[in-house]
């Protein structure tokens, strides 16, 4: 069983979790989940001078086993499967002797297809249109300055991210429909960063020894308007196909990882369908046994300040 933290130590347990790496930025605001190769090289040197860097099994045995540790001991976690988490960010982990753990959306990997959210900010940044109009959510707003833009992309990412799976899926449809099949070809080119690995990219990196857990099977999130038999293949589903292709399947991250994209029922499966821990992207969840299928984890790693300010901030919330 997980142990609860001495709160006497200033010591804790710490999980960071990064998405992609680019080079260099196309569009910021595109690849959203992206940050440049220079900033995350300051970010990893800074970590790997403080931290001792586990994989997340050794993460779980030190918990399991309330385990004493003289230094900070850190997971690193990569969610959603980007390409350039092959030919980016593993060599550079790789070098440095890091273990990380990946999460893929299982339904995902192998496919033309993105992350959902990718569809809503391509279309508002590169689309190059002036005004967007939804009529099934009676949906229509101004697309000439960056502020209006920024407004309907905050506005459009969380609702669809409040859908259910079918709805989710039509509303895409309708966001694809703004713009040409040509545009879209042209937008997904310009944007290849936004890209997911294949499967034999995913045996590659469980091969070299990275942990592959699930990010679900289409990146939905788990809140409480999904039906529970979506919920339930989201998690069985995804645990399968990773373990019938490439091994044992103990871990889950939670897409989208807040308190609102984590339903009850949805905690209650992760636990029934065999993980034993489960991610979130919440700092303020302490490290208990109350609190192994949504353990927290640092996820504002946009710039080395913003890392800074996280850790610290976690550092607070786990000691209070």
């Amino acid at each position: 069983m997980l142990k609860s933290i001495s709160s006497k130590s200033d010591i804790f347990p710490t999980i960071i979790t990064y998405h992609g790496v680019v080079a260099k930025y196309t569009d910021r605001q595109v690849q959203n989940n992206q940050i440049e190769i220079h900033e995350f090289l300051k970010q990893i040197d800074y970590i790997t001078k403080r931290f001792n860097v586990v994989s997340l099994p050794e993460l779980q045995d030190t918990l399991t086993n309330n385990k004493s540790y003289q230094k900070n001991i850190l997971a690193i976690t990569l969610d959603d499967g980007y390409a350039n988490n092959i030919d980016i960010v593993y060599p550079e982990l790789r070098a440095r002797g890091l273990a990380s753990t990946l999460f893929i959306p299982t339904d995902l990997i192998g496919t033309s297809k993105r992350i959902p959210t990718y569809y809503v900010r391509a279309l508002i940044w590169a689309g190059h249109k002036n005004k967007i109009k939804i009529p099934s959510i009676s949906f229509e707003h101004q697309l000439d300055t960056f502020s209006n833009k920024k407004k309907v992309e905050i506005y459009l990412i969380k609702y669809l991210k409040a859908l259910p799976y079918e709805k989710m899926k039509r509303f895409i449809g309708e966001i694809m429909g703004q713009i040409s099949e040509e545009k879209w070809q042209e937008i997904n080119q310009s944007f290849h960063s936004e890209a997911l690995m294949d499967w034999n990219g995913v045996r590659y990196l469980y091969d070299e020894g990275v942990v592959i857990g699930s990010h679900g099977a289409n990146h939905v999130s788990l809140h409480n308007r999904q039906s529970s038999s979506i919920i339930n293949n989201e998690l069985k589903n995804s645990k399968k196909r990773i373990e019938d292709k490439l091994g044992e399947c103990k871990y889950f991250s939670f897409p989208s990882g807040s308190m609102i994209d984590m339903s009850i029922d949805a905690i209650k499966q992760v636990s029934n369908a065999g993980y034993e821990l489960a991610f979130s992207t919440e700092k303020s969840i302490k490290m208990t046994i109350n609190n192994r299928l949504t353990l927290p984890r640092i996820c504002d790693v946009k710039s080395f300040p913003r890392l800074l300010v996280g850790m610290a901030r976690y550092k607070i919330l786990q000691k209070g």
